[in-house]
């Protein structure tokens, strides 16, 4: 006890001594296309430099197991790095066993490789090279969230990222607001030199970004300048590889190209080699005019859909029309947003399963019995799995309405489909606290 509470006042001190020049020191758009020029140009580098610190040089790394089980050491990856390139080296390492799913990342499942077994806990991805400010926790959809240690260096790398997405758009001289929680979007925009509105803004002309991210990894792309569909964005290789391996999910008999993402910054929280985000999508590299690919960033993420977000113990939405039907078809019969509606997997004290379809109270009055149907039938208007699993659930009575507003994760988002483990409530807690 002693020695955790000695630990958050050796990070406190770091956080008061060093907030200060990360505040007063921004990022300007020359110095982040310079940056992102010399990161294009050493990325393989920088990746063996990684492996060579933070997986061959710590002993307790889960990579070092995997790579050591398929016969890799550090001299060998570098051979392949010069002869395949870096994603081409990615690929060879899956076809070896060295990959995390997100489960065997977040530590529910073991690694089974060939006839060995591993067994992984989440800190155990955590970048031994960097000394954290602050602790940030993921939203938790399906479990207590992942902890992820964060310093001022890996802020001010995504900063960079920041900066040149506002200046490829023409929005780096407006005021911003963020929709999210945290201490971590606030102080990304800080460091651009321009710290963000507290307040919702809804004024006429307000122009929303699209992004991905996920908290272990940082901001993986933003929104294209001139878009082929809502979600078409710009990846940033110059932080991280990208690649894509073929897996089942659940007993679906489905199978999605998952993407795989690495760490290619030394300020990263977490390392990352082959780690699954629990999304899929597609992944293409084309020139779209844009600033972005002007500098380089030529590859191209769309149409992202998540396989582990849209995935039970009992069921799977996976390539079903679950996301059309909830945020579009819904509120357009029944009023309401897209926010209004959802999805919920609820195992109660028994163990069993029970599909709840939530309608916010907001809403107003209405036949549930009709929401339902109506939910049924355009689910059942998809594929052969959507009309067989909305055949079985309306034969069974599987589905029911309950009238309450959305459950959100702990960072405050309100997923279409959502799993309650036993029937306890969500946490409500601060998703972002002092490191221990």
């Amino acid at each position: 006890m002693a020695m955790r509470f000695l630990h958050k006042l050796t990070r406190l001190a770091r956080l008061t001594r060093d907030i200060r020049r990360f505040l007063h020191t921004p990022v300007s758009v020359e110095q982040a296309v310079e940056i992102v020029g010399r990161r294009l140009a050493t990325r393989k580098e920088r990746f063996l430099w990684m492996a060579e610190q933070a997986i061959y040089g710590h002993p307790r790394s889960p990579y070092l197991q995997l790579l050591r089980a398929a016969g890799c050491e550090f001299g060998d990856l570098k051979s392949l790095v010069d002869k395949e390139g870096l994603e081409g080296s990615l690929s060879r390492l899956v076809e070896a066993g060295v990959y995390v799913t997100f489960d065997e990342f977040k530590g529910r499942k073991e690694a089974v490789r060939g006839g060995r077994r591993f067994s992984f806990a989440e800190e155990d991805f955590d970048n031994p090279s960097i000394s954290p400010h602050f602790e940030a926790q993921s939203g938790g959809t399906r479990s207590p969230g992942t902890s992820v240690k964060t310093g001022f260096p890996f802020l001010a790398d995504l900063a960079v990222s920041n900066a040149l997405t506002l200046h490829v758009h023409g929005l780096s001289r407006y005021d911003h607001a963020i929709w999210s929680q945290g201490l971590i979007p606030v102080l990304l925009y800080a460091k651009l030199g321009r710290a963000p509105l507290s307040r919702i803004v809804e004024a006429s002309g307000a122009r929303a970004l699209v992004r991905y991210a996920f908290t272990e990894a940082g901001i993986i792309g933003f929104g294209c300048g001139t878009p082929q569909v809502s979600d078409d964005l710009h990846f940033f290789s110059d932080a991280y590889g990208l690649i894509q391996r073929s897996r089942a999910v659940g007993n679906s008999g489905l199978t999605v190209d998952a993407f795989l993402f690495t760490s290619l910054l030394p300020s990263a929280p977490k390392v990352l080699l082959n780690v699954e985000s629990g999304d899929y999508g597609i992944v293409e590299r084309r020139d779209c005019g844009c600033g972005l690919a002007a500098l380089g960033l030529r590859d191209h993420i769309s149409e992202i859909r998540s396989f582990e977000k849209l995935s039970g113990e009992g069921m799977t939405f996976v390539q079903t029309d679950l996301l059309r039907v909830v945020e579009e078809v819904l509120p357009a019969r029944f009023g309401g947003t897209s926010a209004d509606y959802q999805v919920l997997e609820e195992e109660g004290q028994d163990g069993i399963l029970r599909l709840l379809l939530i309608v916010s109270p907001d809403i107003g009055p209405l036949d549930e019995e009709a929401v339902r149907q109506n939910f049924l039938e355009e689910l059942g208007r998809g594929g052969s799995l959507s009309r067989f699993g909305a055949a079985m659930w309306q034969r069974a009575g599987t589905v029911r309405v309950r009238r309450q507003r959305p459950v959100a994760t702990k960072v405050g988002k309100i997923l279409p489909f959502h799993l309650l483990q036993g029937s306890r409530p969500p946490s409500t807690g601060s998703p972002i606290r002092p490191a221990s």
